[in-house]
């Protein structure tokens, strides 16, 4: 029965549960939700993203680190969205995200997640619901965009402090808060948690104990203590997924000699008869063995051992080594040797990535449905149908490769080369006027390469029978990307507090945030073996010197994530040999950046004069650099 909701009533469920929501668009009730209670959701997607679509919603439950994610698609009632929701019996906290209805993948994650914290029969807080909580909010990557790492520490310490049983659910993840969010003392705030919950280390199961393996090895650099629990883990789980590991490892480490790889498969399949893993272990090894024959052009032992891998398409492990197969066949058709073999190698794994998009194998619990056919649907087109697009142009010709193609370009196009590829066989195929609009689309990512612009300007002309006009066309087009590119800047400016910290430069002086107030920083996070970090800083040179005449615009360069050699070495080295002018501090543990949430570099994070996080550019793109550092500084100025 529908039931209408007073405006007065409404302000109050609104007021009741802002405190928990956190959010005008979307109030819940009932207002203590407890496991088994049919839930009421509410979300009005007025000044959201939202807005104007159709909406439906992912709800992550959570209980003890392990989360379940689930798609639901709501009902609309005048402006609201709504769905009513049955708490499962063995959730501690809930996640609620609205997504506008079969958009991409990227696109769910950057929508806002908002936990829920779920109380007991006698209206308290839920025994673990802080902790769930806290994983939550502190989850980035699919369940968020960028993780509120503040909160969800204090979330945990909370939980811990009344329920410290439960720390041992949660090792990896509060330790690593406590390194990053625990400046001076992280280092003896996670021993001290350690020690904890070593006094019941008997009940820990081997996830439990490897997590306290990696965190002394990760964190503290314990190599006794850590060499204590690997040994332990392996004799009381000699079968277990750490001792399968230490055995996979040693395979992959062994690049020189296929056979050798044969005989060390041989023995693991003999040591663990019953592999664990979410993609099978071992056809992922088998497979391995082919494209590395290949890779040493020992094509007549690669076939021998194809015909020895009997994949059976019925088979539903083989499914994702649809990938390696398109390996396989893009290294032989670079070598342009046996195209038959190639062939072969390339219908594999086609038949492998339609069978993957077919298949019924369940998701990963942290995954949707929906999320899962989504990511396979990428990954086949951006792997095994770019291949085969390339494999059918040099053996059937342009239509039969234009027609593969669409194919792979219509479960997905988010795969840019398949997208690039496919715009020029259009135009080549005398369908001019579908490639020039595809490439016209491209234009909203600014990177247009060379060979597409060349395909464009051909399509024009088949069009338009001349080139007269194009010029302007073409102006046109950048002009709207740089509108677009332009407002997509300024709705993404924010307003967060800075993360306090102080460093060491190269020259060993200490470097603080607070040495800048009443300027603006641009941090730039970067490490030597970053490719797209060296790539971009030509330009962050001249951006450098654009700004250098203004003394409240300042630039400083954080070094971070380097993986080998002594803190800020490898960074006086790399920045003395490019003679480049850059101010340059070293987060030598990477507290710095995980402190301000940097997971992927380069990373740069616009500061302004009152030490506010105002906007965050994340990877590298050579075309828009300069114009994006430009316009954020304008807008903060």
């Amino acid at each position: 029965m529908k039931r209408n909701i007073s405006p007065i009533l409404f302000v109050i469920l609104f007021m009741a549960t802002l405190s928990m929501a956190q959010d005008k668009n979307f109030i819940f009730t009932p207002e203590k939700p407890k496991p088994g209670d049919v839930l009421t959701l509410q979300f009005d997607p007025i000044s959201t993203e939202l807005n104007g679509k159709e909406v439906a919603l992912i709800i992550y439950s959570v209980k003890n680190s392990i989360l379940n994610a689930e798609e639901y698609l709501t009902k609309r009632e005048g402006n609201l969205w709504l769905y009513k929701y049955q708490i499962p019996d063995t959730s501690q906290a809930l996640g609620i995200k609205f997504i506008a209805a079969g958009s991409n993948f990227t696109d769910q994650v950057a929508q806002k997640t908002f936990p829920i914290q779920l109380f007991d029969k006698s209206e308290k807080l839920l025994k673990g619901s802080k902790a769930a909580s806290a994983y939550i909010v502190g989850y980035q990557g699919v369940v968020n965009d960028k993780a509120d790492l503040k909160s969800a520490y204090k979330l945990y310490k909370e939980e811990f402090t009344e329920n410290p049983s439960l720390t041992k659910y949660y090792i990896w993840q509060y330790c690593d808060l406590i390194n990053t969010q625990e400046e001076k003392k992280g280092s003896s705030l996670v021993k001290k948690v350690l020690a904890e919950i070593e006094k019941s280390k008997g009940s820990l199961d081997e996830k439990q104990l490897t997590e306290l393996l990696n965190v002394y090895k990760s964190y503290l650099n314990d190599e006794n203590k850590a060499k204590k629990y690997n040994d332990l883990i392996l004799k009381k789980y000699s079968t277990g997924t750490l001792a399968e590991r230490e055995v996979a490892d040693e395979f992959y480490k062994d690049k020189s000699d296929p056979k050798k790889k044969e005989e060390l498969l041989d023995n693991f399949i003999k040591k663990f008869p019953k592999h664990q893993g979410y993609e099978d272990v071992v056809t992922r090894m088998t497979s391995s063995i082919l494209v590395e024959y290949c890779r040493q052009g020992k094509l007549d032992e690669a076939k021998e051992y194809l015909k020895k891998m009997n994949v059976e398409f019925d088979d539903e492990t083989w499914i994702w080594q649809y990938s390696s197969f398109a390996q396989a066949a893009n290294i032989c058709l670079a070598k342009g040797e046996d195209i038959t073999f190639t062939e072969q190698l390339n219908d594999i794994s086609l038949k492998l990535a339609r069978m993957l998009m077919a298949s019924h194998k369940p998701n990963p619990n942290w995954l949707t449905q929906n999320q899962y056919q989504m990511m396979t649907k990428e990954f086949a087109s951006g792997s095994s149908f770019v291949t085969a697009v390339k494999v059918y142009e040099k053996t059937k010709g342009v239509k039969e490769a234009q027609k593969i193609a669409e194919e792979g370009y219509k479960l997905s196009p988010f795969s840019k080369e398949l997208r690039r590829l496919y715009a020029k066989l259009l135009i080549e195929n005398n369908r001019a006027e579908d490639g020039i609009k595809l490439i016209d689309d491209m234009f909203s990512e600014r990177n247009v390469p060379e060979d597409i612009l060349t395909a464009h300007k051909s399509a024009y002309i088949k069009i338009k029978g001349s080139e007269e006009g194009y010029e302007k066309y073409l102006s046109d087009l950048k002009e709207k990307f740089l509108t677009k590119f332009h407002e997509k800047v300024r709705s993404s400016i924010t307003k967060k507090e800075a993360h306090a910290f102080t460093l060491t430069d190269l020259a060993g002086k200490k470097v603080s945030l607070s040495d800048y107030k009443g300027k603006i920083v641009i941090l730039d996070f970067w490490a030597t073996w970053c490719g797209p970090c060296k790539a971009s800083f030509p330009l962050m040179q001249k951006a450098q010197e654009k700004y250098s005449s203004d003394p409240n615009i300042k630039f400083l360069f954080v070094n971070t994530m380097e993986q080998s050699g002594l803190p800020g070495e490898n960074a006086s080295k790399y920045i003395k040999q490019n003679n480049y002018p850059f101010h340059v501090v070293i987060d030598s543990d990477s507290k710095i950046s995980a402190a301000f949430g940097v997971s992927v570099i380069p990373t740069k994070i616009f500061i302004d004069k009152e030490g506010n996080i105002r906007y965050t550019a994340v990877g590298f793109e050579a075309e828009i650099l300069l114009e994006e550092i430009d316009i954020v500084i304008n807008l903060i100025k």
